[in-house]
């Protein structure tokens, strides 16, 4: 479960995101898989999903009962959909870096998190009887998240 805090690039635009993630951890060092998927909330652009999934690498430490982990996310792909557009991304780079707190309950780990994504693409805009033309985007967004982990 996460909730995106608003695009940087325009910080009065409402979106919502949403995604998956799962990590290792071993002798505090992890590894992970994150996927996340922006909806902007009002406007014209309320139809464009943007998708982007990262592979994560992260160190963590702890205390008694509580964990911090802190890593980066090198980012694997991004997709841009748009309903009345024909888009195709043609290249894209970023990643986002993210810090957790967990709190032990035995068998279980309650975690929460804060992500920052920072992802510039290429967009070809091809439109039905008109020719486009490459376009370079650059969006950034925050999401804070809940997550259950299994401790093992």
């Amino acid at each position: 479960m996460s909730t995106a805090t608003g695009l940087d690039s325009l910080p009065s635009e409402k979106a919502t995101s949403s995604g998956t993630s799962i990590n290792y951890t071993i002798n505090a060092f992890g590894i992970g898989y994150t996927t996340s998927t922006l909806t902007p909330g009002e406007g014209d652009d309320s139809d464009v999903k943007k998708s982007s999934s990262v592979l994560d690498l992260s160190v963590m430490t702890g205390i008694q009962r509580f964990t911090f982990q802190a890593g980066y996310g090198w980012l694997l792909s991004h997709k841009w959909d748009h309903l009345t557009k024909d888009t195709t991304t043609n290249s894209s780079e970023g990643g986002s870096g993210f810090f957790n707190v967990g709190v032990d309950l035995g068998l279980f780990e309650l975690t929460a998190g804060y992500r920052v994504w920072s992802i510039i693409h290429n967009v070809n805009l091809s439109r039905k009887n008109s020719k486009g033309s490459d376009d370079k985007d650059q969006f950034a967004y925050k999401e804070m998240y809940l997550g259950l982990g299994y401790i093992f």
